[in-house]
């Protein structure tokens, strides 16, 4: 029976499924076994910390080696499979049952998949999603050439050079069944890459690489390089990489996604608990058997806590340089970084903690993430409470807000939005 201890991934060791975790003094090692063993411990806390790592690995693999490097400065003793998961564990779980994860199954989910010192192609999503990064005046078609592409980045955009490459990466969420198993989540991901040379004006683009990720999107009177419809379910994103010596360079990414259906359906508690019973050694508790402290569950439509604090205005979010005024009704959509919530009311300076947002991967999901927030004392007053997060992954959704552990305030799902809808191939 395999053991696992730890609740981060810096200090978690022992097994789950085919894979055996081990701590060095350069971090965590992952080795694979040849037998699958159960999980051993029977706690859903537990079995949170361990069960998430299958995707994790899974979704990883379906690059097939194209993401080695991807993460800067890493010691050499360290994988880059080791700092993937270092940095992104726990930010969206996910939850593999034995059955699938032994079919190889992943989920698309808006993991880091690169970090690095050079400037990041930021994403713009939408219908037609692109990047931030400017092509001038050019118009990508099946004529333009390897050369007038280079040209177009090099001089429209500082930190870009000769010899650099460009990479777009589609993943797309394939539902595959196996027997007695159905809906399998299962990833097929798409790699394209060109390398800048401003003199080549004999081979054109598109011959080399997918129009898919390298096309020209109009905005503001000007080009920008993204894609050439609405990607098909799963993810996608750019990265910029840079030969240094013997090492490389990279910008940082994250995947941007536009499947929440599959990502509700393999999250959250229903998931967590299905996925623990697969491997044995864990049977679901009965409310009233005394045991282990679980966390507290209410039936949705009104509050049994009273913080002191009554939200009765409107609520305005500070998000990279997005500032929205929304009067307690839909989600609102959140950049990557520093976020500011203020909230007004009466009675504000009795606001409890510790204090958290409720974040959700897009404006309809129903599984949410606690990221936790801080209360700015100096800038509240009595009619107004300010709360300070950081976002670790950009495109998600702020969906409500718990004081004490309690929900005091939900915002509105709506279906629709900016999110992509689904389609077929790369592209509807």
């Amino acid at each position: 029976m395999g053991k696992i201890v730890g609740t981060s991934p810096s200090s978690i060791s022992g097994s789950v499924g085919l894979y055996t975790y081990r701590q060095t003094k350069d971090g965590t090692v992952v080795s694979e076994k040849v037998k699958a063993k159960g999980v051993g411990k029977s706690t859903l806390r537990q079995c949170m910390t361990k069960l998430q790592l299958a995707n994790l690995h899974h979704f990883y693999k379906s690059f097939y080696g194209s993401l080695e490097g991807s993460f800067e400065n890493i010691p050499k003793t360290q994988s880059n499979l080791n700092a993937f998961i270092k940095a992104n564990f726990g930010l969206l779980p996910i939850y593999l049952s034995k059955q699938v994860s032994n079919f190889g199954a992943a989920v698309v989910a808006p993991y880091q998949v690169a970090q690095g010192s050079l400037l990041p192609l930021n994403i713009i999503n939408g219908t037609t999603p692109r990047t931030t990064l400017l092509l001038g005046s050019l118009v990508i078609d099946a004529a333009t050439t390897i050369g007038e592409f280079s040209r177009a980045v090099v001089d429209h955009n500082l930190g870009y050079a000769n010899g650099d490459q460009i990479s777009y990466f589609s993943l797309i969420q394939n539902s595959l069944s196996i027997g007695d198993f159905h809906g399998i989540p299962t990833i097929t991901t798409n790699k394209y890459e060109v390398t800048l040379d401003t003199d080549d004006n004999e081979h054109k683009l598109w011959d080399f690489v997918g129009k898919y990720g390298f096309s020209s999107v109009a905005a503001d009177g000007q080009q920008f390089l993204g894609c050439s419809g609405t990607p098909a379910v799963g993810g996608f994103t750019w990265v910029h990489s840079r030969g240094f010596g013997a090492e490389m360079k990279v910008s940082t990414a994250f995947v941007t996604t536009n499947n929440a259906a599959v990502i509700d359906a393999w999250s959250g508690a229903e998931a967590l608990e299905k996925a623990a019973v697969s491997y044995g050694g864990y049977k679901a508790a009965r409310f009233l058997e005394p045991g282990e402290t679980s966390a507290n569950v209410a039936v949705e439509g009104g509050d049994d806590v009273q913080t002191g604090a009554v939200f009765s205005g409107s609520l305005r979010v500070v998000s990279g340089s997005t500032s929205v005024t929304n009067a307690n009704a839909q989600r609102v959509r959140l950049s990557a970084g520093s976020v500011g919530v203020e909230l007004s009311g009466t009675n504000m300076t009795a606001f409890a903690q510790p204090v958290a947002l409720q974040m959700a991967s897009s404006s309809s999901a129903t599984t949410l993430v606690d990221v936790p927030a801080t209360l700015n004392a100096g800038s509240s007053t009595a009619d107004k409470a300010v709360l300070t997060a950081t976002v670790a992954a950009p495109n998600l959704w702020l969906a409500g807000i718990k004081v004490n552990g309690q929900v005091v305030k939900t915002f509105a799902a709506f279906g629709g939005g900016t999110t992509p809808s689904t389609g077929g191939d790369e592209e509807e």
